[in-house]
């Protein structure tokens, strides 16, 4: 726990921002989309908010949980990987950060968009009950 909070940096918390910026809208565009074409025959004014986005937090905290074991040296998708370096949104924030500081971006990133969808979908419950 101490090794992730030394890698708290204000450089590795604006890319965690950043991604998480990314993550977020994605994943509203993913919700609305799955709303309005899968979810039609819902009875239930919070069906979104309450199942969709507590799959999104699900979703962000496995992301995550597998960020955290790959700061703890264990990669579990490390063979899945290709060996040429893919050019992202987010390459520009990764290039001045080391291999750690890059893993503790998104694990931050993740623990955010996780909180950010758990908040609204709680609400939802509970006013729906």
């Amino acid at each position: 726990m101490k090794r992730i909070l030394s890698l708290f940096r204000p450089s590795v918390i604006r890319a965690a921002i950043h991604m998480a910026g990314i993550k977020i809208l994605i994943a509203l565009a993913v919700l609305f989309l799955w709303d309005r074409l899968i979810n039609q025959g819902s009875i239930l004014p919070y069906s979104m908010m309450e199942s969709g986005f507590f799959a999104a937090f699900i979703f962000f905290v496995i992301g995550a949980w597998l960020q955290y074991l790959s700061l703890d040296g264990m990669h579990p998708f490390r063979a899945l990987q290709t060996k040429k370096k893919n050019r992202s949104i987010t390459a520009m924030d990764e290039e001045e950060l080391d291999e750690d500081e890059a893993t503790a971006a998104k694990l931050f990133s993740n623990l955010f968009a996780a909180i950010l969808f758990l908040i609204p979908s709680l609400i939802a419950v509970i006013f729906n009950s």
